[in-house]
């Protein structure tokens, strides 16, 4: 026989236990909640701490975790908890919705440019294939802008950045990306002496023009496609040290000459700023990058792995400080590292593209990984401005026969 006390116990049961899971519930949602919002604001400061600039390269994660949240606190009607994270949200997505968004001079720039012409018999491209973001223009093709006659041979520069590091599916992988590309210029990254004798044995069709092969990844190459046309040429090309050491890291500088255009390329693989000592080093791997864009006389293009996102503070300072353009705003984050995706925290994109204002990006995107830890990177440049045809090369009208 139950007493009145035995009976009060079992009916309050059932209320302990959902307060309980609502106290759990609770919990999940702060924690969930709280730390990708304390690891925004902590973000902004990556200038002070080292830590803090590490925790701003994962931008787009704490936006899809808060979102979750956000929409869970709301079904729960946790109004003011879903208010208070509309705020880190909003910090996330203010950072991340403008490389979503192309400029007007992209816009204008992939609007003038001439189509490819097909070829006859030619097999549709391989969507997986890096050839399928190629465009293959004819030298005889004219286009006339605003009534001024234009050379389509301004067709954009191909430039792939490619890590070479193939340990876990073999050399054959990353030749076969190399020989299908058709890129005009790739820097290779993580070279070594196994890689020289690589493409030496696969016979791929590029000019080695300037190498520095190590055992670790910032081994570094500047490959130009043999038959580049005329228009292109490699001038100069030299080994710099970004780290004020004994080549602690590595940079390969270059200048081509397009269409009688010089521009000034920077090949570089930062170190990874995940401790202290590393973190000083890369730092002052991108204040030297600053002093060297500063000083070039003409346009220059920076390519490689920065080892940090676009959100990350001394990547921004960069920015700032040389007024280059990131090729990502307009295609989004694209992210390349780690390939393998990252579990748990995700791919990141630490492998950029920065430019002067007089070049203008007109596609980019990520090809295959072909066991590499970074995905390629494969993007096509062009001049902002058209270049003319010189007065006494404009073509002249034919006359009319009388009949």
């Amino acid at each position: 026989m139950i007493d009145d006390g035995q009976q009060l116990d079992l009916e309050a049961a059932p209320f302990r236990a959902t307060r309980s899971k609502r106290r759990t519930a609770t919990w999940l949602l702060l924690i969930s909640g709280g730390l990708p919002m304390v690891a925004t604001l902590l973000g902004f400061l990556g200038l002070i701490w080292w830590p803090f600039e590490l925790l701003a390269n994962y931008r787009f994660q704490y936006a899809f975790i808060l979102t979750g949240v956000i929409l869970a606190a709301m079904m729960s009607k946790r109004w003011i908890w879903a208010t208070l994270l509309c705020l880190p949200l909003a910090l996330n997505l203010a950072l991340i919705v403008p490389l979503y968004l192309p400029t007007d001079l992209q816009l204008q720039t992939q609007t003038t440019l001439p189509k490819p012409i097909a070829k006859k018999n030619q097999p549709p491209a391989n969507n997986h294939s890096p050839d399928s973001h190629i465009l293959k223009h004819d030298d005889s093709q004219r286009i006339t802008i605003n009534g001024q006659l234009w050379r389509t041979t301004d067709e954009p520069l191909l430039i792939m950045n490619l890590n070479m590091n193939v340990a876990e599916r073999g050399s054959e992988h990353v030749m076969q990306l190399i020989n299908e590309g058709g890129a005009d210029l790739i820097l290779a990254h993580s070279v070594t002496q196994a890689t020289l004798k690589q493409l030496t044995m696969y016979g791929t069709p590029y000019r080695i023009h300037s190498i520095l092969p190590r055992d670790d990844e910032a081994g570094m190459a500047l490959l130009a496609r043999v038959s580049l046309p005329p228009k292109i040429r490699i001038t100069h090309t030299a080994i710099l040290d970004l780290a004020n050491s004994t080549l602690e890291a590595p940079a390969i500088e270059a200048t081509l000459q397009w269409l009688d255009r010089p521009i000034h390329l920077l090949l570089v693989h930062l170190t990874n700023p995940w401790s202290s000592r590393a973190a000083k080093t890369h730092n002052q791997q991108i204040k030297n990058i600053v002093q060297w864009v500063n000083k070039q006389a003409h346009p220059v293009i920076v390519m490689g792995n920065f080892s940090a996102t676009p959100w990350a503070a001394h990547f921004s300072d960069l920015l700032r400080k040389t007024g280059l353009i990131n090729s990502q705003v307009g295609f989004g984050i694209q992210p390349t590292w780690p390939a393998n995706g990252g579990f748990p925290l995700g791919e990141i994109p630490v492998d950029h593209c920065l430019h002067s204002e007089s070049l203008v990006t007109v596609e980019r995107g990520l090809g295959p990984t072909n066991g590499a830890d970074h995905r390629p990177l494969i993007l096509k440049l062009t001049w902002s401005d058209p270049h003319p045809y010189p007065p006494q090369t404009q073509p002249k009208p034919t006359a009319k026969k009388t009949q």
